[in-house]
């Protein structure tokens, strides 16, 4: 199975990211930030209105921003999921290859139409550390790439 040619920084190999489903709330939101401040602007107070209008160009940028950090990847030691921008939100959660159990999708209408996954990881032995990333472009294919590479190593003696 053929893999994103993608490297992290760390060495990890890129499979996904989000898909352009994950931004489609943050478009209307914003329109609904953007439309609401400028109502307050022209009923209210002036200063009140700026602020919201600041307030509603600023956060649709940090959630975009905030959006397009996150990335599943896979390296020697398991597959991980990055996110975050700001130094206190970024993190990875993850599971070591040894401890995958499988990689699922779920799907539903919508995501079967814009090829849209929820990709989840399943530990082997607790169901309490499964790791979870919503609107996966190609997260059925990701799903498959993982389990096939986890596949191979179990395979090969690479993991027992």
């Amino acid at each position: 199975m053929e893999t994103n040619n993608i490297t992290t920084s760390s060495g990890g190999t890129v499979l996904a990211r989000k898909s352009w489903l994950a931004y489609l709330r943050l478009v209307f939101t914003t329109l609904l930030l953007f439309l609401g401040s400028l109502i307050v602007v022209a009923v209210t107070n002036f200063g009140v209105g700026l602020f919201g209008l600041i307030v509603a160009l600023a956060w649709p940028v940090y959630r975009f921003l905030d959006l397009r950090s996150y990335k599943i990847y896979y390296d020697d030691r398991g597959v991980w999921i990055y996110s975050g921008i700001l130094p206190w939100t970024k993190g990875v959660s993850g599971v070591k290859w040894v401890d995958l159990d499988e990689a699922v999708f779920y799907q539903s209408m919508l995501g079967w139409i814009a090829n849209s996954y929820t990709v989840q990881l399943t530990h082997r032995y607790t169901k309490t550390d499964e790791i979870l990333m919503t609107h996966t472009a190609k997260g059925r294919e990701v799903s498959g790439q993982i389990n096939y590479i986890h596949q191979e190593m179990v395979l090969s003696g690479a993991i027992k």
